[in-house]
């Protein structure tokens, strides 16, 4: 989704745009960029999570989370 999207280009942009690099960004900081609301930023974050976006360090409830840009999987095709 575009809402999404909007996330991801925020995150990757506070990382340098380096794979492999942690961020740590408050909920009002990536609402302030994005312009979206608290529970879209949430869902959004979610969703990238799911898809191996952006992977999430801090798992405890109440905690800041901090996240991560994998490193993308090589897109090369295998000749067998």
């Amino acid at each position: 989704k575009g809402e999404s999207i909007k996330v991801y280009l925020v995150v990757l942009e506070a990382c340098g745009g380096v794979p492999d690099q942690s961020v740590t960004l408050s909920l009002s900081q990536l609402m302030a960029r994005t312009k979206l609301s608290c529970p879209t930023v949430i869902d959004s974050l979610s969703r990238l999570e799911d898809l191996g976006l952006v992977v999430s360090t801090t798992h405890e409830r109440g905690k800041v989370k901090t996240y991560y840009v994998p490193d993308p999987p090589d897109n090369e095709l295998s000749t067998s």
